[in-house]
């Protein structure tokens, strides 16, 4: 059913010349949904996302993949993505959370050289908690249900670390299968690994979150355990968590991108679909992922005791990923010529 109705809508935008890029999302699943698609809601969504700047291939990806996780029990299409010119924090979240089982698709149509298709393996081994968690934490904000939420953040911000690792060396993947207790994957382990080859995580965020895990009162305190009431809805708050999600959640897309990038795939494929998403992600960078949007401030700047002492009066205030930087390493790590860079012995 999910299929025939996007398949409806690719004919109905005249968008594309064959049914290959339509099968990005045809027979995504072996079952039906359990709700009948509202057609004239995504090709009304579809028309906000191009007024929004967004390609035709892109937005019809997205609120695709948007209707089909409201059908799976996911977030309701018709609570975002309501108005082009105003789009909130909550609205870019999902222009993120969104991509992530389109690039999945993409990725099974994909077959790469060795170390590709093994971290291919380890991508989509996490979509699915991944999704889980995007619809979690949104329901968690939502209710005004703070510190859990927060706790839902540090698992995304987990298991995007470990794919970042796993990209600079799938082989990893293989062995974390078997040894997932192996202490090199604790994530302070990995963040000091990923650290060394100058690949920001946004620590200050992790070891935060980790404290309200943990029950520590002044964490508390910053997320309104003091306020009046029990489910007070605090808008700064419920910003932070979403600027966190979509920087954390495009990290974690970001590296199937990048790695399907780098890769060499097999005669006769091409990387067009893969390509077009890697251009969004790059816009997104100047306006909805920018570090610098006043906005993003209040989440990407570490509390004053999660600075970290880099030198002589110098002190890493914190910030979000490096986005641009981890392309970097990934191509040193995977080159095709010359001397690949390497992790550090633990981690070979």
């Amino acid at each position: 059913m999910f299929a025939g109705i996007c398949q409806s809508f690719w004919s109905a935008q005249n968008i594309g010349k064959s049914r290959r890029d339509f099968d990005l999302f045809y027979k995504l699943v072996s079952h039906q949904g359990r709700n009948k698609m509202n057609k004239d809601l995504m090709s009304q969504k579809i028309q906000i996302l191009l007024e929004y700047g967004l390609a035709k291939l892109q937005a019809i990806m997205l609120v695709s993949g948007g209707s089909f996780l409201q059908d799976e029990g996911g977030s309701d299409l018709n609570t975002y993505w309501n108005n082009s010119k105003n789009f909130t924090v909550r609205d870019e979240f999902f222009l993120i959370a969104n991509t992530i089982l389109p690039l999945a698709k993409i990725t099974t149509e994909l077959e790469g050289e060795d170390w590709l298709l093994t971290f291919q393996a380890a991508f989509l081994s996490q979509v699915k908690q991944t999704v889980q968690s995007v619809r979690a934490l949104d329901l968690l904000a939502l209710s005004n249900c703070y510190a859990d939420a927060f706790s839902v953040i540090r698992a995304l911000h987990s298991r995007t670390n470990l794919m970042i690792l796993f990209s600079l060396n799938p082989y990893l993947f293989r062995h974390w299968l078997d040894h997932p207790k192996d202490p090199k994957y604790l994530d302070g382990h990995i963040r000091n690994e990923l650290g060394n080859h100058g690949l920001r995580t946004m620590i200050h965020s992790y070891e935060h979150n980790s404290e309200l895990l943990h029950g520590q009162i002044q964490a508390h305190a910053e997320v309104g355990l003091f306020e009046k009431g029990i489910f007070n809805d605090i808008f700064a708050i419920k910003n932070q968590l979403y600027v966190l999600g979509k920087f954390i959640v495009a990290a974690f897309a970001h590296t199937i991108i990048q790695a399907s990038m780098v890769g060499e795939i097999k005669k006769g494929q091409n990387k067009e679909e893969i390509a077009n998403f890697e251009s969004m992600f790059n816009q997104f960078f100047d306006t909805i992922l920018s570090q610098n949007r006043w906005d993003h401030l209040f989440a990407t700047i570490a509390k004053d005791r999660h600075w970290e002492k880099i030198g002589k009066k110098k002190y890493d205030i914190g910030g979000a990923f490096n986005y641009l930087e981890y392309k970097d390493q990934l191509i040193k790590f995977h080159r095709s010529s010359g001397q690949r860079k390497q992790l550090s012995k633990a981690y070979r």
